[in-house]
């Protein structure tokens, strides 16, 4: 019997090849896309699950109670609290240090150095949180001395070659100190789908010897080192209260203000890749682009649905007499509905063929357009095949349920007496799934066009200051002799010192008052930068009032009072300060008015100062943009970088970028050419790290970028699939009334006005679908401009774009049709009558 009906089904879909192909590619189409953001969804979503105990493992964060935004780190101080807490069952440290690794050459060869970014120092017990597989040695052993290290099978093949990395020698430097690392274990690659991951890790005893301590030594501070603090739980603790109880050890042991205004938490690893917003996280995911593309997969999927209902239902009102006379001769309408879904089943398992296949080979390309790495092997995921044995069956029985439901309750004799209405009452629901087909496709058009609008606006908008033929350029050392050096070259104009590139953000925000005023605890903080002289000058910034700090001003560099602590930096006085017009606003100044105020700005925890610069304001600067636009322009402190106490060989802590101008009507290639030549003749062996400044901008948007592209590009495939829905529906309509159109064709209507005829009620459909688009694209695309403090103002273009594509494509699907239908002669169309 049931083979009896899958050739049945077969011999009917071959007869209707026409709606078979459409319903096929329409179905395919939307299973791949579906299928494809399924994967990048599951991957997303899987982040840090495969670690052992991960539903038990938390990274102890601070959470500032007055911005609602801390710090994803915690000193050492931190340790006792939990190491006291109920219910912890390990407890790792890991800090994050990205630099510059030297591996020795063989047999006095020269020596190769690597900027190496996924460098941490870690606790032995970091392989009890983390599931890294361990390839070659003793991982634990490695990580429990002083001279230890763990590397990446990538890592080992990028430094040495073919050799064997097992006591291969590695060397760091930091503070004038030089450490030799021995490769003592080599672990796996770590899993794409984790928040860390680590190339190179070495013992923190290491650490300690490169800051001068002795192994073993601990800070009593709740800030340094700045370490991400894990712990997995026993099976049974209350997660509550080993929280609270953390907490309460943490603000027992700090000042008061702090205690007010940092909460210790547990944060689950599992949410940190989507739903961490710290500061000094790495760049994670975003919920609400997963949660985008679950709903376009879902509208696209839809839009194919709906089309094979549509035309399913449209083909029905053709098969009435087909199913009257299998009804009259004993057929029942549990086997009609079995052979009705046996059609559709049939197509939609065809179709799911065709969207693996698209799946796979197009998986690289997803990969390449989303920008992000998901698991290699995309067969052996299972998700993927899940995915497609529910959308096969969802979509064929969902799909060919209706018509199979219509069809079989009519009654055989008024079947082949042509009485039966059945199907012809769907008409109305059809109108509704094409309107709502392309209100889905138009609501992604205007999305799309407004996203890209507004990448447009903050790629060309006047940041306020000139990055023209500007280089950054990761500092080395040795700053004076580099900057003399560049600036003799004929095509680079001057270079300047600094501790940020403007406009990627500022590092630091210092606590800072004003006039002498007294330091409380809680007293603000504000971003806070760093620049040498002529940084004013290079970037063609407005001094609105007072001067910017020079070199003819010797005295402003201010005086350096002797360190306190030698691992700190030493404190300075007398200073030349510059702000901006956005402080000088918060403080109730006139730009003239904040001229001669003193201004003071320390980093510190309690009673402990391990920064403490004061300075007089010699000049306000004009807002600029020295974060992203997503950001509002922000009160802004900037110092000089140098101190009189810095010689040529010493590098400032405050000075970690060189900016280089090149000159005007120069190549900007030949300009980075020469900055690297006389990189490597001041730094050999120096790792080599620069880039375009104005490449650095288009970076801070590059997500949005690429979430811009791929909504469109999924909105092309909305459209086309909904085009292949309204090519049938229209070529179903052209087909019923054949007859009538040859009896007004010689009646003397013209091919014109059976087109507009044809025409004119499916673009009314699209029209109203634009109409229902966009007050919801409206609101989607409003609340999406609320992430940026510099945004367009919303208008008519991008709803006009919609209706005018809207409108074009339908004309152009169903004019076609139309215009086929009204060529064919009378003669021929009215034989029969």
């Amino acid at each position: 019997m049931m083979l009896n009906q899958i050739t049945s089904a077969f011999r009917i879909l071959r007869r209707r090849w026409g709606f078979t192909l459409l319903n096929g590619a329409g179905l395919a189409i939307g299973m791949a896309s579906c299928l494809l953001i399924g994967l990048y969804v599951q991957h997303e979503l899987s982040f840090d699950t495969h670690h052992p105990n991960a539903e038990r493992t938390y990274r102890v964060v601070q959470a500032n109670t007055e911005t609602g935004r801390g710090t994803s780190f915690f000193g050492d101080a931190a340790l006792p609290a939990l190491e006291s807490a109920p219910g912890v069952q390990t407890i790792a440290r890991v800090f994050p240090s990205g630099r510059d690794v030297t591996v020795p050459g063989a047999d006095d060869g020269p020596e190769n150095v690597f900027n190496e970014r996924d460098f941490y120092f870690a606790d032995p017990t970091v392989f009890d949180v983390f599931a890294w597989d361990v390839a070659q040695g003793d991982a634990q052993r490695a990580l429990d001395g002083p001279n230890g290290a763990v590397v990446t099978i990538d890592a080992a093949e990028q430094y040495f070659g073919d050799q064997n990395p097992i006591g291969q020698q590695l060397r760091i430097s930091q503070n004038g100190r030089t450490i030799e690392l021995t490769v003592s274990a080599v672990m796996a690659e770590p899993n794409p789908a984790s928040h860390l991951s680590p190339r190179i890790l070495a013992p923190f005893d290491a650490h300690a010897a490169l800051w001068g301590y002795e192994p073993g030594t601990t800070f009593s501070s709740y800030w340094y080192p700045s370490n991400y603090l894990y712990t997995v739980l026993s099976p049974n603790a209350d997660v509550e209260a080993t929280e609270s109880a953390i907490r309460t050890a943490v603000d027992n042991g700090r000042d008061d203000a702090s205690a007010a205004t940092y909460d210790a938490q547990l944060q689950r690893i599992t949410d940190i890749h989507l739903y961490s917003d710290l500061n000094r996280d790495a760049p994670g995911g975003s919920p609400d682009r997963v949660y985008l593309f679950i709903v376009i997969a879902a509208f696209i999927l839809g839009i194919a649905c709906v089309n094979f209902i549509n035309l399913a239902t449209a083909q029905g009102t053709e098969r009435t007499r087909e199913v009257g006379v299998r009804m009259s001769i004993g057929a029942g309408r549990g086997q009609l509905v079995r052979q009705l879904l046996t059609e559709s089943l049939i197509v939609s398992l065809l179709a799911g063929v065709v969207a693996v296949i698209l799946t796979i080979g197009l998986f690289p390309a997803f990969q390449t357009l989303i920008g992000t790495e998901m698991q290699p092997d995309v067969y052996t995921n299972p998700w993927l095949w899940v995915g497609v044995a529910v959308v096969v069956v969802f979509t064929g029985i969902g799909a060919g349920s209706y018509p199979a439901a219509i069809l079989t309750r009519l009654d055989p004799s008024d079947v082949l007496s042509r009485r039966a209405r059945g199907l012809g009452r769907g008409a109305g629901l059809r109108k509704s799934l094409v309107v709502l087909q392309f209100a889905i496709s138009a609501a992604l058009i205007v999305a799309t066009t407004i996203a890209f609008q507004q990448l447009q606006y903050v790629e060309s908008a006047d940041l306020g200051f000139d990055d023209e033929a500007l280089i950054s350029v990761a500092s080395r050392g040795r700053y004076a002799t580099v900057k003399r050096e560049m600036e003799s070259r004929a095509d680079i104009q001057r270079v300047v010192g600094t501790m940020d590139t403007p406009g990627t953000g500022v590092g630091r925000a210092l606590q800072t008052v004003f006039n002498g005023e007294p330091l409380p605890d809680d007293a603000p903080s504000y971003a806070t930068t760093y620049a040498d002289f002529g940084y004013f000058e290079m970037l063609d910034l407005d001094i609105v009032a007072g001067r910017p700090f020079s070199a003819d001003y010797p005295g402003d560099l201010g005086r350096v009072l002797p360190p306190t602590d030698v691992h700190f930096q030493p404190y300075t006085r007398d200073r030349a300060v510059v702000i901006n017009e956005s402080m000088a606003r918060s403080r109730g100044w006139t730009p003239e008015e904040a001229l001669g105020q003193t201004v003071r700005s320390v980093v510190r925890e309690g009673d402990q100062i391990y920064t403490d610069m004061q300075g007089t304001i010699v000049g306000v600067v004009a807002d600029f943009h020295f974060s992203a636009l997503r950001e509002p322009i922000k009160p802004l402190v900037i110092y000089p970088a140098l101190t009189p106490s810095l010689t040529e060989n010493v590098q400032s802590a405050n000075l970690t970028t060189l900016l280089v101008k090149a000159s005007s009507g120069g190549s900007l290639g030949q300009a980075m050419s020469t900055v690297r030549e006389v990189w490597h003749e001041v730094l050999p062996g120096e790792v080599f790290e620069a880039s375009f400044v104005d490449d650095r901008l288009d970076a801070l948007y590059e997500e949005e970028r690429r979430t811009g592209w791929l909504v469109g590009t999924f909105a092309g495939l909305a459209i086309f699939v909904a085009c292949l829905g309204l090519f049938g529906l229209a070529a179903f309509a052209a087909r019923q009334r054949t007859k009538e159109i040859g009896i007004r064709k010689a009646l003397g209507a013209s091919v014109t006005s059976i087109v507009r005829m044809i025409s004119s009620e499916y673009v009314l459909l699209v029209s109203i679908a634009v109409v229902v688009a966009s007050p919801v694209a409206y609101l989607g695309m409003s609340e999406w401009l609320e992430a940026f403090a510099y945004r367009i103002e919303l208008g008519v273009w991008p709803f006009a774009l919609a209706i005018l594509s809207m409108l074009v494509v339908a004309v152009l699907t169903v004019g076609g049709q139309a215009l086929r239908a009204a060529r064919v002669d009378p003669a021929t169309t009215l034989r029969d009558e």
